[in-house]
């Protein structure tokens, strides 16, 4: 979903809270409105690699953090909270909308939503607006060294090439941000897929408004935009642009590093699969047409594309960008503290509009938990997955709780282990082949509380499963050593 910045006040911070994993009638297109509320409205999301379709929380733009915060535990925790109490095995881990949502829209109320994990999972998405001249300081938070380095020594490149043409001039800090921001866009398509995936899924910053539009409005300097239209267009070699040349790169290769997939419209439609624009194609475009072709991509609907939302505040020199893809549970602190953490990033690259704020203890312990548990999950995962797969005893309860779900998140999974750790106490107390599990299990508990020797104690549960019932020697015989 798109946060959108009236350009009377730029300033202003968007957030949008994913529900990943509450799945809803697949024949609901994007942006059907669920519920709207005051400060925020629920509305469908297509995941467009797999075709699901699921609610999200999209909070109108603030320019208070407070006012988004409290938009979003109102809703977004009241909503997880629901969907956890309404929610379960006997339910078949099915519910109504209007059952988790109170003010659903009446045609939607009755449609059902199916959790695919016990405990709601969030995707958070923020959208601020960035000066030409800070997208370099907006890359420094990029999480790959490597990358932030190339784009550095790519964009001293190009400036060097510039002057060989004008050896009197500079980049100013606009033009040189501008450059920054095509450069970014191309390291990050260049990143290698290991699936073909959604265009959109390249990015961790992702650009809203169009390089086009950009160029016309926010190169206001009539020569930046003149040596701009030099790198873009003018042709080093016969072949390949100066701006292709100066970063190693032919004109016409592509942009994306491998074919990208279009989105899915959650209707079961399959989905094709695009080559995308090469280098110089989208160099033209940006200057010959209304929008550039790595803004509105081949195989997306205008709205949904990269640059979907088309322009910005040219008054201030200002284009909205997206940072992607903070994954959390859905609790009132952590919550809170990704919300803050996106907040500060977009004050520190618009300090005239939004303030400074500070993390409670409470709420970073809560977001630092958060990160542990993610990373204990994925031994917690593949331990329920290759057990569920493969144990006899336990078929039936391990296929509706554990490979059926599939835990997402440490959270979730400590959901996972508790509810199997009740069953071990009640079913299972007397029998003298599950007391190593039900010690083991009890073991990652403390170590999952305590965040001490996680991985000896998962390894522990592992062994411990595999031995329940004397299954772990025919095991061992088949398959080799147990997964730790």
């Amino acid at each position: 979903m798109l946060a959108r910045f009236p350009a009377s006040n730029p300033a202003k911070f968007g957030l949008e809270v994913e529900i990943g994993n509450a799945w809803l009638d697949d024949r609901l297109p994007r942006k059907t409105v669920l519920a709207p509320a005051q400060g925020y409205t629920v509305e469908t999301d297509v995941h467009a690699a797999e075709s699901f379709v699921y609610p999200e929380f999209v909070e109108a733009p603030q320019s208070s953090l407070h006012a988004v915060l409290d938009d979003t535990q109102k809703s977004v925790v009241a909503f997880a909270d629901a969907l956890y109490d309404n929610t379960g095995l006997e339910e078949g881990f099915r519910t109504t909308i209007a059952t988790v949502l109170p003010n659903a829209v009446p045609a939607h109320a009755d449609r059902a939503i199916e959790m695919q994990t016990p405990l709601p999972k969030t995707h958070v998405q923020s959208t601020g607006m960035v000066a030409e001249a800070h997208i370099p300081h907006m890359l420094d938070a990029h999480p790959s060294r490597a990358l932030k380095a190339r784009i550095a020594d790519e964009a001293n490149a190009v400036e060097s090439k510039l002057q060989e043409i004008y050896p009197d001039k500079r980049l100013s800090p606009t033009l040189k941000g501008y450059v920054t921001a095509i450069l970014y866009a191309l390291a990050e398509a260049q990143v290698p897929a290991r699936q073909v995936q959604t265009a959109h899924s390249y990015f961790k910053f992702m650009h809203r408004a169009s390089f086009s539009w950009r160029y016309y409005s926010n190169l206001n300097d009539p020569q930046d935009r003149a040596m701009a239209r030099v790198l873009l267009l003018q042709l080093a070699d016969g072949q390949s642009s100066l701006l292709a040349q100066a970063i190693g790169r032919r004109g016409d290769e592509r942009v994306f590093s491998a074919p990208y997939h279009g989105p899915r419209r959650g209707n079961g439609e399959s989905r094709k699969v695009f080559e995308g624009p090469t280098l110089d194609g989208f160099f033209k475009s940006i200057v010959n047409s209304p929008v550039d072709q790595m803004s509105h991509l081949e195989g997306y609907p205008p709205g949904y594309s990269l640059g979907g939302m088309g322009s910005g505040d040219a008054k201030r020199n200002l284009s909205p960008y997206e940072r992607r893809n903070d994954e959390v549970e859905a609790t009132a602190n952590v919550l809170s503290a990704i919300a803050q953490r996106h907040y500060t990033f977009w004050s520190r690259l618009n300090p005239e509009g939004l303030g400074r704020v500070r993390e409670t203890a409470s709420e970073r312990e809560a977001y630092d938990n958060s990160v542990r548990m993610s990373r204990a999950a994925d031994d917690f995962n593949t331990i329920f997955a290759s057990y569920a797969e493969h144990h006899g005893t336990m078929g039936e309860m391990m296929a509706g709780m554990y490979a059926h779900l599939g835990a997402q998140s440490g959270q979730l999974s400590i959901a996972h282990l508790e509810k199997f750790s009740d069953w071990l106490r009640t079913d299972k107390q007397d029998d003298p082949a599950w007391q190593e599990p039900r010690e083991a299990t009890g073991a990652v508990l403390d170590s999952l509380a305590s965040g001490n020797d996680i991985k000896n104690c998962l390894t522990r549960l592992s062994d411990a499963f595999w031995n329940a019932d004397g299954y772990g020697a025919g095991r061992r015989e088949r398959q080799g050593a147990a997964p730790s």
